[in-house]
């Protein structure tokens, strides 16, 4: 059985606010070495690495290679938008053997969390750094969801190492499944963590479930 960190890489290459810290904490608690959004002691932020690696030419896990498991990889702040899941090509190139699981809910729900997100303030960074007024931000992202969600199916199709996962229906035994050549997932420590809740209305409201937080603002990532 090879070591953990000689396994297969695990790439989460959905957006943030679709279960992305429940996929983290299921990981870390099978014992994968799994990093999310920030590093160790919040010392880098992954989509901000990715970002560098890419436009240096470097392999895009340089200073990252020893973790085995990634997730939020997704920045928006006032001076950067990010979506490091739009390198799943990339990754996959470097990493042929890496598992890709493209973590999913229904798109306005989606939305709705994200609007929400850090009291708002997800929103405006990215509406101040894409140049775009508030009021268009959800109708940006919608056209972002398809256009990635697509261009994902279309070129994992078939692929025996990628799975779809709607973080609202669809059950843990899932990522066990694509998993177990490699590792083996105790679905047990699998629930909603870091969870908004969506009202009828379609409004939202945060509700982290762990004490996890943003590096940056110290509100909760995921």
């Amino acid at each position: 059985m090879l070591g953990l960190r000689q396994r297969p890489k695990i790439f989460v290459i959905g957006f943030n606010r679709c279960g992305t810290t429940a996929l983290h904490v299921l990981f870390q608690k099978n014992g994968i070495a799994a990093l999310h959004y920030h590093g160790p002691k919040r010392k880098f932020i992954i989509p901000q690495v990715l970002a560098l690696n890419y436009s240096l030419g470097r392999p895009l896990l340089s200073g990252m290679n020893r973790w085995n498991a990634f997730s939020d990889l997704g920045l928006a702040t006032q001076k950067l938008v990010f979506e490091g899941g739009r390198l799943f090509r990339e990754l996959h190139a470097e990493y042929e053997d890496a598992y890709f699981i493209l973590n999913t809910r229904p798109v306005e729900k989606w939305i709705a969390s994200r609007l929400a997100h850090m009291d708002g303030r997800y929103t405006r960074n990215f509406a101040e750094c894409a140049g775009v007024a508030e009021h268009k931000v959800a109708q940006l992202w919608r056209l972002q969801w398809d256009a990635h969600v697509d261009d994902v199916r279309k070129y994992f199709a078939g692929h025996n190492r990628f799975l779809e996962f709607d973080i609202e229906c669809d059950q843990p035994d899932a990522v066990k499944s694509l998993l177990a050549a490699d590792y083996d997932i105790n679905v047990i420590h699998w629930r909603k963590r870091n969870a908004t809740a969506i009202s009828e209305s379609g409004s939202a409201t945060s509700t982290p479930l762990t004490g996890e937080t943003d590096p940056i603002t110290k509100t909760p990532a995921g």
